[in-house]
């Protein structure tokens, strides 16, 4: 629990620094967004904001590229990459147990989801 607080505390200074070193010609921010996210350290919830671009209306969690995060993913980068280095080894039901004991037991009921 205290490394996510610990993950939310900086996720939240670098949104904010990331807001302060914008662009502001070009993004503006519309609002928040709350996301779900599972990691290595069980689940959790943080909050970043939405920007839009000025010209052509496309919109952007700049916090989320900065993170390498891909559009809509529920899981972190780190733990995808361990999940596919591990599944080239074993059965997707392995890889999900192994998972589950290594790092959150809620994990394999998500990937079921």
């Amino acid at each position: 629990m205290y490394t996510n607080s610990a993950a939310k505390i900086v996720k939240n200074q670098m949104d904010t620094r990331l807001m302060n070193e914008r662009d502001r010609e070009t993004w503006e921010v519309i609002g928040f967004r709350k996301k779900d996210a599972i990691s290595t350290f069980g689940e959790f919830t943080y909050r970043r904001r939405l920007y839009r671009n000025k010209k052509t209306g496309e919109t952007r969690f700049l916090l989320d590229n900065l993170l390498g995060w891909p559009i809509r993913a529920k899981i972190t980068p780190r733990l995808r990459e361990i999940a596919v280095k591990l599944s080239t080894e074993m059965s997707f039901r392995r890889v999900a147990e192994t998972l589950s004991q290594l790092f959150i037991p809620q994990y394999q009921h998500n990937m079921e989801n």
